[in-house]
């Protein structure tokens, strides 16, 4: 964008029309005794190269027919439409609070940038032809944003590395560094890149340009959120049930990009369960920086522009709606009949539920599947619906068919068919023995059996308790309880007379605290003296110090203790408190100087003691006294 302004006739892009602006502001003063800071901000603050501050002062300074304001310096000048959309809506007030306010109400670190995940530039970069042709068109060269910005490398517009110069970006905050001649002389190549990533440089470096002219036209992270959701669905990374595949998310984007070029950009993660990716689809509302969004955008769109101006198809892992119908008795069989499926928890996981309206068959799939696989994957049944079952009491009764040929006439299997007869009261309980479907083993199982009565159960587990009783004489309680888990759970809830007139008497062990509190006691006296008798500056002989010196920790039990009177007592005595221990440090201290002949003076103790001057104060009358003792 181009503006004319009264204070400087030649038209200026609004970058380089910001630096001339700062550099005039400078000389309208005398630049040798005032500072940068003093004139542009009328005291001596500073404001971070990329992170542009104080921005309404200087507009204020501006004539008003100039026609800038606070809005199109940020638009414009600064980085704010580079974070826009990748920062939430209550960030995005405290960045530009931050830019905008006269006095540094905010701190930098408050806008959650400062420890960020991001590749370091620390120098200021440029482009050898961009700067010649600046030259040429303005007449001067300036600073470009985009050159300065993490992992810039690549000029997208000349095709061409950048360069980067010894001015560091700490010193531009407090001092005016125009792009003359003299720092550029002196600049060294940004590095030397392979084809194949000097062109993703070249892609990324045109997305960034991009997203520095437009990136605030698309609101804030929670629109962008909206958007990643289209995205990771259309490229096949997330689940019907709304779950992101992180382990394949990482591996396709490492063979996209290739691990030389994330090693550079700092984007190289060999775990996926320690990946910057874990970390956007996790905890989405976490500030990451705009790098690795367009790193994860470019991936899914193509590029960014694409990625925020076009809209995204829905993704649709079943296909377009209806469904087909897999009764095989249903006049409608493999047909389009089911307008909608929901998304169901089965065994903790999520399954899809398709549901027949005209013969009530439910059946499920647990993974996303395209329309033309869905004729021949047969899915998993789940109800197979009262058209089925009259069908099969239709031909089991009504025909007299076999099994067999009911089975081939249903288009299922005999199994099935035995199974559901059993169930329907058509083929009696008693006595039915089906031949399992494994080819390994051929042994006979039985249908499941009806529920038991509560009665029932009483009597079971009974009989199981006292057969255990009976059969292991003089068992303790707790060992019965290891063996029969179920009956002695069921037992004591439903059943608890009962259970305690025939279990065995509980056998409690009494324990020998009185021999134990002369052991441990024993234990704590020893380490106390190690401690006390310990060469070097004395440690302190604290609780945690004893129990790393006896591994009692009985010690730390105040329950414990009071069954220990003897331990406790000693511990009471003898444990130091922080002053007792500065005091013993202070004594050592004096005795270690005196003997190395070195002079005795209050400030030689507190270092000799290792005591802080703010601790050592109340501690000086003590040390006096030892010394004229």
């Amino acid at each position: 964008m181009v503006k004319n302004s009264p204070l400087f006739p030649t038209p200026y892009p609004d970058e380089l029309f910001y630096s001339v602006l700062c550099r005039y502001m400078i000389r309208v003063g005398n630049s040798k005794t005032r500072s940068v800071s003093q004139e542009l901000y009328g005291s001596r603050k500073k404001s971070n190269v990329l992170f542009s501050r104080f921005i309404d002062r200087i507009v204020s300074m501006l004539p008003p027919q100039s026609g800038f304001t606070s809005e199109l310096f940020i638009r414009n000048t600064t980085l704010y439409p580079y974070f826009a959309p990748f920062i939430s809506a209550e960030r995005s007030k405290t960045f530009l609070e931050y830019m905008q306010a006269e006095e540094a109400i905010i701190e930098f670190f408050a806008l959650g940038f400062g420890k960020q995940r991001q590749p370091r530039n620390e120098y200021f970069r440029f482009c050898k032809s961009c700067w010649s042709s600046d030259i040429e068109i303005y007449g001067e060269p300036y600073w470009h944003r985009l050159h300065q910005l993490p992992g810039i490398k690549v000029c997208h517009l000349h095709a061409e590395s950048l360069f980067e110069t010894p001015m560091n970006f700490l010193s531009g905050a407090s001092s005016f560094y125009a792009a003359s001649s003299g720092i550029i002389e002196t600049a060294v190549p940004c590095g030397r890149f392979n084809n194949a990533v000097f062109e993703k440089f070249m892609a990324l470096s045109a997305d960034t340009a991009w997203l520095l002219k437009n990136g605030f036209l698309f609101g804030s992270y929670e629109n962008t959120l909206s958007r990643y959701d289209s995205w990771f669905n259309r490229a096949g990374v997330k689940t019907f049930q709304g779950k992101t595949r992180n382990q394949e998310l990482h591996s396709v984007l490492l063979e996209y990009y290739g691990a030389d070029f994330l090693q550079l950009l700092n984007a190289y993660d060999e775990r996926h369960n320690a990946s910057w990716t874990l970390r956007m689809v996790q905890n989405p509302h976490s500030p990451t920086h705009p790098i690795y969004h367009i790193l994860m955008t470019r991936f899914l769109a193509g590029s960014v522009q694409k990625f925020f101006e076009q809209n995204c198809e829905t993704s649709l892992p079943f296909g377009q709606s209806p469904w087909l119908c897999h009764n095989p008795v249903c006049h409608k069989y493999l047909e389009e009949v089911i307008e909608k499926f929901e998304a169901n928890p089965y065994k903790g996981c999520m399954h899809a539920r398709f549901e027949c309206p005209l013969c009530g068959m439910v059946y499920r799939r647990k993974k996303a599947m395209p329309k033309s696989e869905q004729f021949t994957r047969r899915p998993k049944v789940v109800d197979y619906g009262h058209l089925w079952n009259m069908t099969l009491r239709l031909c089991l009764v009504g025909k007299k068919m076999t099994a067999r040929e009911t089975s081939r006439f249903m288009k299922c299997d005999f199994y099935t068919v035995n199974h559901h007869a059993a169930k329907m009261g058509i083929i009696p309980v008693d006595g039915l023995h089906l031949l399992t479907k494994s080819k390994k083993t051929s042994k006979s199982i039985t249908l499941e059996q009806l529920p038991l009565s509560k009665k029932e159960l009483r009597l079971k587990y009974r009989k199981r308790w006292l057969e255990l009783i009976q059969t292991n004489p003089g068992i303790i309680r707790s060992r019965l309880i290891d063996l029969e888990p179920v009956a002695h759970s069921w037992l004591r809830k439903n059943d608890l007379t009962w259970f305690e007139k025939n279990s065995p008497l509980v056998q409690y062990v009494s324990f020998d605290w009185a021999t134990c509190d002369i052991e441990t006691l024993e234990k704590v006296r020893s380490a106390i003296e190690t401690l006390r008798m310990a060469d070097g500056r004395p440690k302190r002989i604290s609780r945690k110090a004893v129990l790393d010196a006896t591994c009692c920790h009985r010690i730390t039990n105040k329950e414990y203790l009071l069954r220990m009177p003897l331990t406790a007592a000693y511990l009471n005595e003898n444990l130091e408190s922080e002053e007792n221990w500065r005091k013993r440090k202070i004594v050592w201290a004096i005795n270690e100087l005196y003997e190395n002949g070195s002079r005795l003076t209050l400030s030689k103790i507190a270092t000799k003691s290792a005591i802080s001057s703010q601790m050592f104060k109340p501690l000086a009358a003590f040390a006096l006294e030892c010394l004229q003792r």
